[in-house]
């Protein structure tokens, strides 16, 4: 018993002089920078890649995360930069990663240490903690719990459930009406789904016009606007093939963004990640190619073929035991797996049927969970068809909404346009 309260101290302990050193850490300037393949958690940058890769060979002057595989390095400095809710540029000098120029990046190797440190003696050397146990999205983590909010009616009932109480007869209440010997009357729980994956799966492609004709859409092509997390919006247009080609233009500046997949490779321009121009560096409109997470994440929003694909796309597909809400209307949540370490939860409209969520969590052989979400609204006819008109994408680091104003199906989309062009001389 006191060796265990001792531990515990000793945890706590520790763990304030974590949030003690993070406070050492200051907010600095914000600017986007793209996802990249599976690593691990623990405290923030370091002489590595920022977000999105280098483009020089293999990163140098690293100190604390040697044991992390190269091709993980990307998305280990994703998972630091959504822990702390910052980008790559508040521990790097920007273009020189291998730098140690800047102050947070010496706190971040010390904090990684500490982290590991409190895993290996508490936690079996499993990495139970991790920045985002503390930061939470904050550079500064906070030291105010939040506030409690109300349970909804099916929480309430599952908790009151658990206490064995809620009607009559149960602990403190009257007794319970029926003849001598009633006993405690446990409240039922919450509605469990009865609702079957082909079931879900049905209502939900028959919601959207129904199996022969979204069969007959090969082509989609939609035009509008793409507001961005810090509020600009810009002109985009989606190209996509029920065969599984995708691409989209957004208008940014100075550099137009565009991501594409012509079926087997994928590629894109822009976007934050593309090199600055500099000695031994592509210029920054070359494009350049995406695998792994980065592909993964590149292509959440190509969804065309999704409804007749859902039992072929996801390995596992199983009902959700419980109901749950989004803005108030009930949803049924099917579970399964796209790719190796992602698990998605999509969440269908029980009244229409209509797909109005995907929550996506992925993770590596050591890195926690990066959490992104798929929201789908104003669903109109194109075609024959329904549409969500309106698509808003969230992850740790961004959030795009894509609000269509006209969509096309079946109307010319030429193959060349899925192809990688070649890096201008």
């Amino acid at each position: 018993m006191a060796r265990t309260a001792g531990r515990a101290l000793m945890a706590a302990a520790t763990l304030a002089l974590l949030i003690a050193l993070a406070g050492r850490v200051e907010l600095g300037a914000q600017q986007p920078a793209p996802a990249a393949p599976p690593a691990p958690p623990a405290g923030a940058a370091q002489g590595g890649p920022p977000p999105g890769g280098g483009r020089g060979g293999a990163p140098k002057n690293i100190q604390v995360l040697k044991d992390v595989p190269q091709e993980q390095l990307p998305q280990t400095m994703q998972y630091i930069a959504a822990s702390l809710g910052v980008q790559c540029n508040y521990c790097h000098v920007q273009g020189q990663p291998d730098l140690d120029d800047k102050e947070p990046k010496k706190v971040a190797r010390d904090m990684m240490k500490m982290v590991a440190d409190v895993n290996s003696k508490f936690f079996d050397g499993k990495e139970r903690l991790s920045c985002a146990s503390c930061h939470n999205g904050h550079a500064k983590p906070g030291r105010t719990p939040a506030l409690a909010v109300e349970m909804t009616p099916a929480q309430a009932a599952t908790a009151a459930a658990a206490r064995g109480r809620g009607g009559p007869g149960g602990p403190g209440g009257p007794a319970a009406p029926g003849g001598r010997g009633a006993g405690p009357q446990t409240p039922a729980g919450p509605p469990v789904p009865t609702e079957t994956v082909d079931e879900v799966i049905a209502k939900y492609v028959q919601a959207l016009g129904g199996a022969p004709a979204l069969q007959n859409v090969k082509t989609r092509v939609m035009t509008g606007a793409v507001t961005s997390r810090d509020l600009v919006t810009t002109s985009a247009t989606v190209r996509e093939k029920a065969s599984g080609e995708y691409r989209i233009d957004i208008a940014t500046q100075p550099i137009p963004t565009i991501r594409a997949f012509n079926g087997k490779t994928a590629w894109m321009v822009g976007g934050g990640g593309g090199g600055r121009g500099g000695p031994g560096q592509p210029p920054p409109d070359a494009p350049r190619d995406l695998a792994g997470f980065q592909l993964q994440q590149g292509l959440r929003l190509a969804d065309l073929s999704l409804p007749l694909t859902l039992k072929t796309r996801y390995e596992g597909l199983a009902v959700n035991k419980i109901y749950d809400a989004i803005d108030g209307k009930p949803v049924v949540v099917l579970t399964g797996r796209p790719e190796p370490g992602v698990t998605e939860q999509l969440s269908f409209d029980r009244e229409s049927g209509l797909l109005l969520r995907r929550s996506v969590t992925t993770t590596g052989v050591r890195i926690m969970a990066l959490p992104e979400q798929v929201d789908y609204s104003d669903y109109r006819d194109a075609g024959g068809v329904k549409v969500p008109f309106t698509v808003r994408h969230a992850t740790w680091n961004a959030v795009t909404t894509e609000k269509f104003a006209d969509v096309k199906v079946n109307v010319p989309v030429a193959d060349e346009v899925f192809v990688k062009p070649p890096v201008k001389p």
